[in-house]
């Protein structure tokens, strides 16, 4: 028994005719005619009583009319959604990422993305950096977005660099510098990342290196938590090219908020990576998505400094 029996079985019980089959199937009366004798000879069934050149289902042609319409019914959702997945029109994709981009990016990349794959559906998760690592080395996702953590040979790690610049209020003496080095603001109040973050530890290095103490007074998450610290001039910063963009895009233009963003001397690097399972082979809708994903963050994370 095949799928080519069964959907020219269905038609002549649909018609009740060779005739009327044979035309919808596109192919001739007696092709149709054997294909039924195929399948009868294969089920060891008479499926029809020939009386008067005319067909008469039997009652275990109702029963198997019932089944060949649930398998033909399957076979072409599973072809629908392997032309579709292939076309990158349907599928689903889980996301891990930072927070910073998880929770004020990500959308917006999602929404550019699946403006028109309706039947695209996506599982965004935000975890700290550490956790993404251990989210795609145990290949719980498809994809995933952190600052570099660790080397793992579980994951393979496209590396996105770009300059930490420094947030500071516009009325600040240094303010209307375009270049601000280390040494003339390590002194002051500074609101800046928890102990264990990357980039904060190479701010601590940086400063170690210029031969100056930082003075750190208030310690957050993200930039967007300390926003209203450097703009009531209380701290400055150290911010990422994503934070920027989200401020730009989001934060001034809804506070009219007095924060500047100035290039900060020596150079502290902002390393970030686009993260998928080494062992895992990606869908097309995956490696679709990706190439989309890491082109949107690098467009996010360029600055002009």
């Amino acid at each position: 028994m095949n799928l080519r029996q069964l959907s020219a079985f269905r038609e002549v019980m649909r018609t009740g005719s060779v005739t009327s089959a044979a035309a919808n199937l596109d192919c001739t009366q007696p092709a149709i005619t054997n294909l039924i004798h195929r399948l009868e000879k294969d089920i060891g069934q008479t499926l029809f009583y020939r009386r008067n050149r005319r067909l008469s289902p039997t009652p275990e042609a109702h029963y198997l009319m019932n089944e060949a319409t649930e398998i033909l019914s399957k076979v072409h959702t599973v072809e629908t959604y392997m032309r579709d997945t292939a076309g990158l029109r349907a599928g689903e994709l889980r996301i891990a990422c930072m927070p910073i981009i998880s929770d004020l990016l990500a959308s917006q990349f999602i929404a550019d993305y699946v403006a028109d794959k309706p039947d695209v559906s996506i599982y965004l998760s935000s975890q700290p950096s550490r956790q993404v690592y251990d989210s795609l080395a145990s290949q719980q996702f498809d994809l995933g977005f952190a600052e570099i953590e660790m080397e793992s040979p579980l994951i393979k790690a496209e590396e996105i660099r770009e300059r930490s610049v420094c947030a500071l209020n516009a009325d600040h003496p240094l303010a209307d510098q375009e270049t601000i080095h280390l040494r003339q603001i390590a002194g002051e109040p500074l609101a800046t990342f928890l102990p264990e973050n990357s980039t904060r530890k190479r701010l601590e290095k940086a400063a170690a290196q210029c031969s100056v103490d930082l003075n750190i007074r208030f310690e957050m998450a993200n930039t967007v938590s300390r926003f209203p610290l450097i703009e009531s001039g209380a701290a400055w910063s150290i911010a990422s090219p994503l934070t920027v963009n989200y401020f730009n895009e989001h934060w001034g233009r809804a506070h009219r908020s007095k924060i500047v963003f100035r290039r900060l001397e020596p150079e502290i690097s902002y390393r970030t990576a686009v993260l998928i399972p080494r062992h895992r082979n990606q869908t097309l809708l995956a490696q679709d998505f990706t190439r989309f994903f890491t082109d949107a963050v690098r467009n996010s994370m360029h600055y002009p400094f």
